[in-house]
């Protein structure tokens, strides 16, 4: 006879998973605002709910593409001008997703092998952004192991994972994609769970908290490592354990990563200067120390390359402040005095460094050319409106 579950010991395995990831949160030394300590209180209930989509509720028997981050579920320095959709898949089924692939200005799809429960060995596996469409923008495209005619992505032996993003420059005018998915042969309705697949689900949710909240952690460990003057683009992970084979694991083929953070008191600004390289999409925005997305609906915590106004010497200049500067490029540092910066450049030949440095914001005027133009308040406000209304679009029920 089988041995019955045993449902106290599996939620015991889970809170203890929680409590190390809450050890690992909590204790950063780094963190040292009280805001910031309460703000990783509310990652881990977030972190919770990460779990829930990647592990709890997936099944690659009958998957569905549901969305990774939202306003309300937001980790692992996702890009503020993305839209991710993801799905579990297994190796020993073919799938087949349809619909339309939409105005985004990117629009990549990538496998992994493994999966978030598991980040040492999880890797990209295939990737593609490059499809052929309908005549009204229609997408087919096959996942399978076999190599298919057409639109076709591989897929490797045993649990691996789709996502797809969509990646905005102008968010007022395009559109998101419409995508479905099913698994090609599927039979309905779906069998019935069963307890030894609860207790898998259990399994890898409870290696989720536990894995995936060291491994975020470590890579964060990457933007302070930079220097205060500038951010690299070092390869975007952390050595995030002894016995990790890609320290690449969850980067987009194509993309490279800034990495870097600021110090920003209330009464200074930190100005980021770069001329951008020739490349299909670029972008820089704030995050949290728990690699967030920082208050992004209503504030102006990232610019893309459609976004950004860059001066007379083509060089963008962003200034991180607490305080409208009445100047382009803001970035709103929110009374976080200290944070991260993420950078993203994709397709890009060359990959320039931004350099950093602190002004008083009395003398901000002064750092910048003459020509910079003045940002009025009417200004400012019509265009945080603008964002807000865009992002409630993209997130719309």
């Amino acid at each position: 006879m089988t041995p019955a579950i045993d449902a106290r010991a599996q939620w015991n395995a889970l809170t203890d998973a929680l409590a190390a990831a809450a050890d690992v949160v909590l204790d950063d030394p780094r963190i040292t605002s009280d805001l910031v300590r309460s703000e990783g209180v509310q990652y881990l209930t977030r972190f919770l709910g990460a779990a829930n989509v990647f592990e709890m509720e997936a099944d690659p028997a009958y998957p569905r593409l549901v969305r990774v981050f939202s306003p309300e579920n937001n980790w692992a320095l996702p890009c503020p001008d993305g839209l991710y959709l993801m799905a579990p898949l297994d190796g020993a089924h073919t799938y087949r997703v349809w619909g339309r692939r939409g105005t985004a200005h990117l629009f990549v799809t990538e496998v992994f092998k493994g999966g978030f429960s598991d980040i040492p060995h999880m890797a990209v596996f295939d990737s593609r952004s490059e499809w052929t469409l309908g005549p009204d923008g229609e997408i087919e495209f096959v996942l399978s192991q076999s190599e298919q005619p057409g639109n076709w992505l591989r897929i490797p032996p045993g649990p691996s994972v789709l996502l797809l993003r969509q990646w905005f420059y102008d968010w007022e005018k395009e559109e998101q994609g419409e995508f479905l998915l099913e698994r090609v042969g599927a039979r309905y309705p779906a069998p019935p769970v069963t307890a030894e697949v609860m207790k898998e689900r259990i399994a890898r949710y409870t290696n989720f908290l536990r894995s995936t909240s060291a491994a975020f952690v470590k890579s964060a460990a990457q933007h302070y490592a930079a220097p205060a003057d500038r951010v690299p683009f070092p390869r975007v992970m952390a050595e995030i354990s002894e016995e990790s084979d890609n320290p690449d694991a969850y980067s987009m083929r194509g993309q490279v990563y800034g990495l870097g953070h600021y110090r920003c008191e209330l009464d200074e600004a930190v100005l980021l200067e770069v001329t951008p390289p020739e490349c299909e999409y670029w972008s820089f925005a704030l995050f949290s120390q728990y690699w967030e997305r920082t208050d992004w609906i209503g504030r102006p915590t990232s610019i893309n390359g459609h976004q950004a106004f860059l001066g007379d010497d083509g060089v963008f200049r962003a200034v991180i402040a607490h305080q409208d500067p009445g100047v382009p490029n803001w970035l709103d540092a929110g009374h976080r005095v200290v944070g991260l910066i993420g950078g993203r450049y994709y397709g890009a030949a060359d990959v320039p460094e931004p350099s950093l440095r602190t002004v008083k914001f009395d003398e901000l005027r002064n750092a910048l050319p003459a020509s910079t133009p003045h940002i009025t308040d009417q200004v400012r406000q019509d265009e945080l409106r603008r964002r807000e209304a865009a992002l409630a679009r993209r997130y719309r029920p």
